[in-house]
């Protein structure tokens, strides 16, 4: 939003060494003034009703913390349980948390598999395949914004698969002994 003003503001000649520049003078104080903190906000009230809702109905909590955490990494606020795992890592050697984290990447990853299956746009097939492999080893960003979020219906499809996953891996007692670091396929051997 902030590059698009100034590509209207700044003259055609300046906007290769100025725009990059203006932008970082504007958004870094913003961030640190403006969006930081309400982000924190966001995500310690979050945390904090993850830890309520656990208290009451564990296995609804891990259903729900699976089903949003693809909605939190969008926004960001997916790093403010961090310190949550951590502590639950600190007071009783285990965290569920990543668990839940590992299973819904594993469902956005699973989600870009099947439409890497469905397509027929070659295009789409290659950014679906390399946006699987990568999710499968935590990164889902570009499962993200490169292949579900564009299409919707893999992306709600892989949040209600990782919302079901979650709800089942509870009742098993899935559990993370280890912090992994990136949640993903690979970090299983932590679980």
């Amino acid at each position: 939003m902030v590059e698009k003003k100034l590509n209207n503001i700044l003259p055609e000649d300046f906007r290769a060494l100025f725009l990059p520049v203006c932008c970082v003078i504007i958004m870094v104080p913003l961030t640190v003034l403006l969006i930081g903190p309400i982000t924190t906000i966001v995500a310690d009230a979050v945390a904090k009703g993850y830890q309520f809702l656990y208290s009451l109905v564990p296995w609804l909590a891990n259903g729900v913390v699976a089903f949003f955490w693809q909605v939190f990494v969008i926004f960001g606020v997916h790093h403010s349980f961090t310190p949550v795992a951590t502590s639950e890592l600190a007071t009783s050697g285990y965290t569920i948390f990543f668990s839940m984290a590992a299973i819904a990447v594993c469902a956005q990853a699973s989600a870009c598999f099947g439409v890497w299956f469905k397509t027929r746009n070659s295009e789409m097939k290659r950014a679906a395949l390399s946006a699987g492999v990568t999710g499968l080893f935590g990164i889902t960003e570009p499962a993200i914004y490169g292949v579900t979020l564009r299409l919707k219906k893999p992306f709600w499809c892989g949040t209600a698969a990782a919302a079901v996953g979650g709800v089942i891996a509870s009742f098993f007692g899935t559990r993370y002994f280890k912090y992994p670091g990136m949640v993903g396929f690979s970090t299983i051997p932590c679980a």
